[in-house]
């Protein structure tokens, strides 16, 4: 997404079956029984066709992190991964395709540099009356 591109961040991915089981742990405390998460999984261009993987990594998808049944069900036309909270009859999240332009939530992940307080001119010093 765009949005997290602007912040220096990408698309929240599962590369490894160790942090699907930590991110089905429900760590954002997500709705359970209807959230739609995007992901940057993708079959699009990653390796050979219909082959699913992480961008921008090219990482395919671990063994073992579940789709729901039946999915991935629409190639060509549902190219990305999303995982679906409370997914397989509502018990733990799943992977299944959606639309590449379809609306969902989305979590950004990466490296976020330390926010350093700026003087807004060359020169400032502290007020200590506000300690």
């Amino acid at each position: 997404m765009q949005l997290c591109c602007e912040m220096g961040l990408q698309l929240f991915s599962i590369e490894s079956l160790d942090e699907y089981n930590c991110f089905t742990k429900d760590v954002f405390n997500l709705d359970t029984n209807s959230t739609i998460i995007r992901t940057s999984g993708t079959s699009d261009g990653i390796g050979c066709q219909k082959t699913w993987g992480w961008c921008p990594s090219g990482q395919i998808f671990a063994n073992g992190i579940p789709w729901s049944p039946g999915e991935p069900g629409n190639p060509g036309v549902e190219n990305c991964a999303c995982v679906q909270m409370g997914g397989a009859a509502l018990g733990a999240p799943v992977l299944h395709d959606c639309g590449c332009h379809t609306n969902h939530w989305f979590i950004c992940e990466g490296s976020v540099p330390e926010c350093k307080p700026m003087c807004p001119i060359k020169t400032c010093t502290k007020n200590v009356k506000l300690d």
